[in-house]
């Protein structure tokens, strides 16, 4: 090692031997592979800090240390209680502790020889190691690299950072240690985006994690950002809250999604019932719907209803609904006669739903939330919903503009209609599987609509209330309730 500062053994060991400080080493690491500096980082409470490298198995206390070659002391740089310094290791390999002042105990790091590093890569770049072998190469040469490959902290990330190595080793052969470090960069910026659809619970956050690791993942969005709302709102919804286990299953998934996705319908018609939106009535409006149609209750075999949505094949039990809706023009199409049955539904798609099927009439004094435009196509029918009491903001001031409904929320808006027209509730279902998870606002109308036979569990007896609905089963539901009330 050369040193840049030396102390005299006596203040060293007196340093070393008394634990005075909170001062800590986070990381050691190669900062500069071709200049051979390592740099030690941590925390202190103090003003001022030394950091001593030490060849490890060698007695400081007995005097017995080469001065040159097995110690040397760097002070430390502080800022905002993070220190940092810097060794610069000439020839010399094998294991160091490295102390901070203060604090006895060591931080073990090994100084690989570049002869040795250099041969790893060359064999990187030969794609020599398979790669179930490649996680423990890496993690044993990369802290010697200067090579960051902290992220890779679970088996599949560590996988998924040794499929890189292997797919782009003529890039290393070609450019070296850089290589690897740029294939480390670009891991991490790959398992960042697909923790971050994983957890995602909105379309919003999902594009903006598209939108902010296109570059650093080397994908490509070109195709993505010539799709209107709409379209990135369908890629968004399928790609939301979904498990990739490496990016190339993510980009089997995402590619069919753009090249698939819908465009919003030029002229969109949103009419109400029974008179539209902002004629000014009291609360509590009543339903006017006519009966169905022979023809309309003759789509079992979905001939009448194909003609209309070609999509749909998978939602028999939604073909009378939607037809039904449709004809009513409580929910439309999205063009090109698709109707997307697995889409989910926004907020402000539902307040319209609402207001059209429940002839909710405003006052046309506006929504009121900062989140909802005084100009969007749904302005009205929120400030509708909103004043009869079917639908409030999830806060004071915003409505949750864009944001998908949940199943819960469903039940909730739907029972608040279906009281506020008249009827009466009798019967309760309490025993789903996941009744506990429902939110105490909710429980009470998913019960009655349950009990009722208005919604049904899944398979297996659950009732998946924070799962998003989707198009058909609000369809489904919305129809459930407003034929009862015709009929009641």
């Amino acid at each position: 090692m050369k040193r840049k500062t030396a102390f005299i053994s006596a203040v060293l060991t007196g340093l070393l031997m008394f634990n005075v400080s909170a001062a800590q080493i986070t990381e050691v690491k190669v900062s500069d592979f071709d200049n051979s500096i390592v740099t030690v980082t941590g925390t202190t409470e103090d003003a001022l800090a030394s950091v001593t490298a030490v060849k490890k198995d060698t007695s400081l206390s007995a005097g017995t240390y080469n001065s040159e070659s097995d110690m040397s002391v760097q002070q430390a740089t502080i800022t905002d209680g993070k220190f940092n310094a810097s060794f610069q290791f000439i020839a010399d390999t094998g294991w160091y502790d490295f102390y901070v002042s203060g604090n006895t105990t060591p931080f073990a790091f090994e100084m690989i020889s570049k002869t040795e590093i250099l041969a790893f890569v060359s064999d990187l770049g030969t794609a020599k190691f398979s790669k179930t072998e490649l996680p423990a190469k890496l993690t044993y040469y990369t802290p010697s690299m200067g090579v960051d490959i902290a992220f890779a902290n679970t088996e599949g990330k560590m996988s998924c950072l040794a499929e890189n190595m292997i797919t782009y080793c003529a890039d290393i052969a070609s450019n070296g240690i850089p290589a690897v470090s740029a294939i480390a960069a670009r891991t991490k910026a790959e398992v960042e985006l697909l923790d971050g659809l994983a957890g995602a619970q909105t379309s919003t956050v999902v594009n903006n994690l598209l939108t902010s690791y296109a570059t650093p993942a080397q994908f490509d969005i070109s195709a993505y950002s010539t799709l209107d709302d709409y379209g990135k709102t369908y890629v968004c919804d399928a790609l939301m809250g979904q498990s990739y286990t490496n990016m190339a299953a993510f980009l089997a998934a995402f590619g069919p999604l753009v090249s698939g996705a819908p465009s919003q319908p030029v002229t969109p018609v949103y009419p109400a019932v029974g008179g539209g939106v902002g004629g000014g009535s009291s609360v509590g409006g009543t339903v006017v719907l006519p009966p169905m149609s022979d023809s309309q209750s003759g789509t079992t075999d979905g001939r009448v209803i194909f003609e209309r949505f070609n999509d749909i094949d998978s939602v028999p039990w939604a073909w009378e609904a939607i037809l039904y809706l449709s004809d009513h023009n409580v929910i439309n199409g999205v063009g090109d006669n698709s109707f997307m049955p697995d889409a989910k539904v926004k907020r402000e798609q539902l307040a319209k739903m609402m207001a059209v099927a429940f002839n909710c009439n405003g006052s046309g004094s506006g929504a009121g939330f900062a989140d909802v435009a005084a100009g969007d196509w749904s302005v009205d029918y929120i400030a509708a919903v909103k004043e009869h009491g079917l639908m409030n903001g999830i806060d004071e001031n915003l409505f949750g503009f864009g944001m998908n409904v949940s199943r819960q929320d469903l039940c909730v808006t739907i029972y608040r209609a279906a009281k506020n027209n008249g009827y009466v509730f009798t019967n309760q279902k309490t025993d789903f599987k996941d009744f506990d998870e429902i939110s105490d606002y909710a429980k009470e109308a998913v019960s009655y609509l349950a009990g009722e036979g208005i919604i049904s569990g899944d398979g297996d007896g659950s009732v998946l209330p924070h799962s998003s609905a989707t198009r058909a089963e609000t369809a489904k539901i919305l129809y459930s309730v407003m034929t009862s009330l015709l009929n009641k």
